[in-house]
């Protein structure tokens, strides 16, 4: 079987192919474009420019391969990042950081809960300005991660001290006051922002209305469907003082290739774009939309397919940017699953190099299992299965330990 013939037997489910082959595999690259230098092949590999969507390379481990960083091979096409914390700048977990990617976000540390001191009455950026301190240091590009969400929130933005809710008036000033104070303290050290995270409830009733599609947050019940677009507007204020036009500023939500949702979110962006343009000869508020990506084994690829290019034709960037696809459950994960993980994976990338000018870049939500939020269920299948002294590993693309 050569090169070609096993990557379309994966593709297809193919049966007990990885199973034979796992003892020996290192790594598995996703997509054509994913050339491993210095391996002498399990399988041929395909030349980079050929016919090769979703393509899978397998390569043996012989004890002396150089793998090339993800962020190296996919550099024509996108960027590629992941979520960090402090833990990721030392040590074997850097190492890995630096090979494999050009872009981080912050897990949590940039969330607005984080942006004030314990009496939620004051900003404190202390433990922020470090985490960008060392990512900058690193020569890293940093997308901000988020500025209006209605978890890990201050709540005095939206609550009095009693826990009742504001006047309208009072969680507007406190709205812009964030956003205004997070971005320029920042300021030109982010490439982007989300700036309204998770806004569109997960089954509208009527997707065609979005400002009824909204979730019951505490910023809708406070300030009403329009806090949505007063949180852009105020964002693109202070980018336009500033003159840091080249920052983008995105909507970011999940579950986004159920359909219903995602018309509903296509609907809200074209909306505030076209009445924006029409103020500001042609100019876009909302610059991109995030497709989180946080997929599982049931995850259908051509819904995924349909919602970016949804999303594409309203003329905005598109970022897939909390990637995980979870298999199994309890840390356990059979060879059967590993196989379905491992070709949807393969699928997703053959979309997103499909429509990699559309894509500014593809963001997994962590390096490994061990520090996923979703670790019980092996999203990037990063068990010790082939050599427990090894301390990183790769397989579906991300790092395996």
């Amino acid at each position: 079987m050569n090169g070609h013939q096993l990557v379309r037997k994966i593709l297809n489910g193919g049966g007990d192919v990885i199973a034979k082959n796992l003892r020996k595999i290192l790594v598995l690259f996703v997509l054509g474009f994913f050339p491993v230098w210095g391996v002498k092949g399990l399988i041929g590999f395909p030349e980079r420019n050929g016919d090769v969507s979703g393509t899978i390379a397998l390569a043996a481990n012989s004890g002396d391969e150089t793998i090339q960083g993800l962020n190296d091979v996919c550099a024509d096409y996108f960027l590629i990042g992941t979520a960090v914390s402090e833990r990721d700048f030392s040590g074997s977990r850097l190492e890995l950081l630096k090979q494999h990617f050009n872009l981080v976000t912050a897990e949590n540390a940039m969330k607005p809960e984080y942006a004030y001191d314990r009496s939620g009455e004051n900003f404190d950026f202390v433990e922020e300005d470090e985490l960008v301190a060392k990512i900058e240091k690193e020569g890293l590009a940093l997308h901000g991660h988020v500025l209006v969400w209605h978890q890990q929130t201050n709540e005095r933005l939206f609550k009095d001290e009693n826990g009742n809710y504001l006047s309208e008036e009072e969680a507007v000033a406190n709205l812009r006051r964030h956003i205004r104070t997070a971005i320029e303290h920042y300021g030109d050290r982010v490439i982007s922002w989300d700036v309204v995270n998770e806004a569109i409830m997960d089954n509208p009733p009527n997707p065609s209305d979005c400002r009824a599609s909204l979730r019951l947050t505490s910023w809708l019940r406070t300030i009403g469907p329009d806090y949505v677009e007063i949180a852009f507007r105020t964002a693109k204020e202070v980018l336009k003082e500033n003159g840091w036009d080249h920052i983008k500023l995105y909507y970011n939500d999940y579950n986004e290739d159920y359909q219903g949702k995602a018309e509903a979110i296509y609907q809200m962006v074209k909306e505030l774009n076209e009445k924006y343009a029409a103020e500001n000869d042609g100019e876009l508020l909302i610059d991109g939309i995030g497709m989180q990506g946080h997929y599982n084994l049931n995850t259908d690829p051509e819904n995924v397919r349909l919602s970016l290019e949804k999303f594409a034709s309203l003329g905005v960037e598109i970022g897939v940017t909390e990637l995980d696809v979870t298999a199994g459950s309890d840390g356990n994960l059979s060879e059967e699953d590993a196989q379905r993980q491992a070709q949807l994976y393969a699928q997703l990338f053959a979309i997103y190099k499909e429509n990699a000018e559309h894509i500014s870049r593809v963001t997994f939500w962590g390096m490994d299992d061990g520090s996923s939020w979703r670790s019980d269920q092996n999203p990037f299948y990063s068990r010790p299965i082939l050599n427990r002294n090894s301390p990183f590993m790769q397989l579906s693309i991300l790092i395996v330990f």
